[in-house]
């Protein structure tokens, strides 16, 4: 009888979570090269599908960007949140309906896990303590973010028997011939265009998927942990991209495809523009989203021709910050551009002001909030909306390094401290009334932008 391994998408803890696009992607394609080792039967659980029966009918309903809310209640904070005035929520289905479909599935022989934010590692808790409760000592592997960047916590806290750490597609292999003490026939994948798509086929709803064309990034910001997780900056061909994109088309009723690469417009000669001509030439009609920011000096207007013609439907632009001495410090000087000029190229290939978003950090512990404020400002002369980008301290990078130096944390911190959400209350001179204000400031500014 040929092993059963189950695959899970866990849980999310945090005070506030939003489905953007979300969709496992990594574990995604762990699936696909389980499938194409072809050595178990698969089966897969997403503890944030807001399709599933169990979900009250007003939380499945999206918004016309393929977006939705998480169903969620509310549970009780641990001792070192308790002085924070927010309430702290698990996001979504019910236990219960979990329950049920374990049940359904019955016996398994493994579990894949994979996780996200490091301080979301208590959703990850309650999903391996009820898969326990119901197979024992099944063998649980966890991956993703958390355990990357959190090895030590990961292996001690967790609940897991095995800690994969970075990408784990050539690392499969290995691990299932340590649970299961055999030896298989697998070769490892060479480079990025020779891994498999990812396994949409498992998800209940694939009207929004995600997308890759590329792995990492080759800057390093202080405050971003992207080289950290996913290793060297690498791009998939425009074919290789292409083929995927298609396949999706002729397999799913997908509308909505949100790019998840950090970098999306590096060498864009050699690699969105030409993707981008031929999304165009063979009218895929999806609706393109770009959750991550875009580095707005590699947008210049044929680019911006393309992305109005391909679909782009959500146009966020990393802008961070209008203090130069602020990209300097955080090593941001590459997403230094002319933003009333890129708005320009926009409004020239058909798009008003207003479509399009610009991300202001905010949250650092230098930061003052009338930069916050300047920056907005500026925004506003643009014509463009504001989204905040809120500031987490990630393990292992060079602002993780400095808070842990001028004692904001000590490495050995609970991780669930590195919420976003904290950073008025621990570690900012923005405090939660000057948070206020600037978050008035900016409803008026994207209020302004909509009703120009």
């Amino acid at each position: 009888m040929r092993p059963k391994i189950l695959l899970v998408n866990p849980w999310i803890v945090d005070f506030t979570a939003y489905d953007l696009w979300m969709k496992p992607l990594g574990l995604l394609y762990i699936a696909s090269v389980l499938k194409k080792m072809d050595f178990a039967d698969l089966y897969f659980l997403n503890c944030l599908d807001e399709s599933h029966p169990s979900i009250p009918e007003k939380f499945k309903k999206k918004r016309a960007d393929g977006t939705s809310r998480f169903y969620s209640v509310e549970i009780e904070k641990p001792e070192i949140l308790k002085s924070i005035p927010k309430k702290l929520k698990i996001f979504g289905t019910p236990f219960e309906a979990f329950d049920e479909e374990l049940d359904k599935i019955g016996k398994i022989d493994a579990v894949f896990i994979t996780s996200f934010m490091t301080y979301w590692y208590p959703g990850v808790q309650i999903t391996i303590e009820r898969i326990r409760k119901k197979f024992g000592s099944v063998p649980v592997v966890l991956g993703g973010i958390y355990p990357t960047l959190l090895p030590e916590h990961a292996k001690k806290e967790s609940g897991a028997d095995i800690i994969v750490k970075g990408e784990g597609e050539n690392q499969i292999g290995k691990i299932l011939e340590e649970i299961f003490s055999i030896k298989l026939d697998f070769e490892n994948f060479k480079d990025i265009n020779s891994y498999p798509f990812p396994l949409f086929s498992i998800l209940r709803d694939k009207e929004s998927l995600p997308f890759l064309t590329s792995r990492g990034c080759p800057f390093r910001c202080t405050y971003c942990a992207s080289h950290l997780i996913s290793g060297k900056f690498r791009e998939r061909s425009v074919e290789n991209c292409l083929e995927e994109l298609i396949y999706i088309k002729n397999n799913f009723e997908t509308r909505h495809i949100a790019f998840y690469d950090d970098a999306l417009l590096i060498n864009p000669e050699k690699r969105i523009k030409p993707l981008l001509r031929k999304i165009i030439e063979k009218s895929l009609n999806f609706q393109f989203h770009t959750p991550n920011g875009l580095h707005i000096n590699s947008i210049d207007q044929e680019l911006a021709i393309l992305m109005r013609r391909a679909n782009f439907k959500t146009i966020r632009l990393s802008f961070e910050s209008v203090n130069s001495n602020f990209l300097k410090i955080t090593q941001s000087e590459h997403k230094i551009g002319d933003l009333k000029k890129v708005v320009e190229y926009f409004i020239n290939a058909g798009l008003r002001a207003w479509d399009l978003e610009v991300y202001i950090l905010i949250g650092l512990p230098f930061q003052e909030m009338e930069e916050v404020e300047a920056s907005m400002r500026y925004a506003k002369e643009c014509g463009v909306r504001v989204r905040f980008s809120y500031f987490s301290p990630i393990p292992e990078t060079e602002e993780w390094q400095r808070m842990v130096k001028e004692g904001f944390f000590k490495d050995n911190s609970d991780p669930i401290l590195h919420n976003k959400v904290l950073f008025p209350y621990l570690w900012s001179k923005i405090t939660p009334e000057k948070l206020e204000y600037l978050k008035k400031i900016q409803r008026e500014t994207n209020y302004s932008q909509n009703n120009f």
